[in-house]
C-alpha cells in the first residue's frame, strides 16, 4: 500500500513539475515576443525620427523661393459698352504702354476692322497685321515682330500674345538689347495679367 502511495505521489510531482515547465517555457515565449515587439518599435521610432531630422536638414539648407518681380496692370473698370476707346483712357496714365489690354468686353482679341490703340494715339489694325506677317509666315505665339521707328528720338517695340498686339516705347538713348529685354519682362506680365482678368481668350 505504502508502494502505491509513493508512485502516486511520484506520478503527482513529476506531473507539476511538467506543467511548471510548460509554463516557464510559455512564459519564456511571451517574454520574447515582448522584447523583439518592443525593440521593433524602438528601430522604427529612431527611424522616423532619422528621417524626420533630413527632412528638417534639407529644408534648411533648401534656398529662400524667388520671388517673381512683375508689373501688375490695374484690373480696368469698364463700362458694359466700352471698347478699345474706354481700354486706351483707362490706361493713358501708365507711360510708355501701348495696347496693354487690347480687346473688347467679351475677352476677344482686336480684329481686322479695328482700331490699334498706341498708349494715346490710334493706328489702324492693318498696318499691324503688314509688320507682323512681314515674313510671310504666320508668327508664333509671344514671338517678337518689329522695332518700329517713330521719328527721331524714339521707336516702339511691337509683339503679339494670342492674337493680342502689344508693345512698348523706348527712347533711342535706351540701347536696344536692355530695351528687348526690359520688353520681355514687360510682355510676361501682360500675359499673368490676362490669364488672371480675361480667362476668356485662353
Amino acid at each position: 500500500m505504502s508502494t502505491l502511495v509513493l508512485i502516486g505521489l511520484l506520478i503527482i510531482t513529476l506531473g507539476m513539475a511538467a506543467m511548471i515547465i510548460l509554463l516557464w517555457v510559455r512564459l519564456s515565449k511571451v517574454t520574447s515576443i515582448a522584447q523583439r515587439t518592443q525593440q521593433e518599435i524602438e528601430r522604427q521610432e529612431k527611424a522616423a525620427e532619422k528621417q524626420i531630422a533630413e527632412q528638417k536638414a534639407a529644408q534648411e539648407t533648401q534656398p529662400a523661393p524667388r520671388e517673381e518681380k512683375t508689373i501688375r496692370l490695374p484690373k480696368p473698370s469698364l463700362a458694359p459698352d466700352a471698347r478699345l476707346e474706354g481700354v486706351s483712357y483707362t490706361y493713358n496714365g501708365i507711360p510708355g504702354v501701348m495696347g496693354a489690354i487690347i480687346a473688347d468686353r467679351f475677352g476677344q482679341p482686336i480684329s481686322v476692322d479695328s482700331d490699334l490703340a498706341l498708349d494715346k494715339v490710334f493706328i489702324s489694325a492693318h498696318l499691324v497685321e503688314l509688320y507682323s506677317m512681314a515674313k510671310q509666315e504666320k508668327p508664333s505665339i509671344g514671338r517678337l515682330k518689329n522695332a518700329i521707328l517713330m521719328g527721331e528720338g524714339s521707336y516702339w517695340v511691337i509683339s503679339e500674345l494670342v492674337g493680342i498686339y502689344l508693345g512698348l516705347w523706348f527712347e533711342k538713348e535706351v540701347p536696344t538689347d536692355s530695351a528687348l529685354e526690359l520688353f520681355e519682362d514687360f510682355k510676361f506680365s501682360v500675359a499673368n495679367s490676362l490669364k488672371n482678368y480675361y480667362t476668356k481668350i485662353w
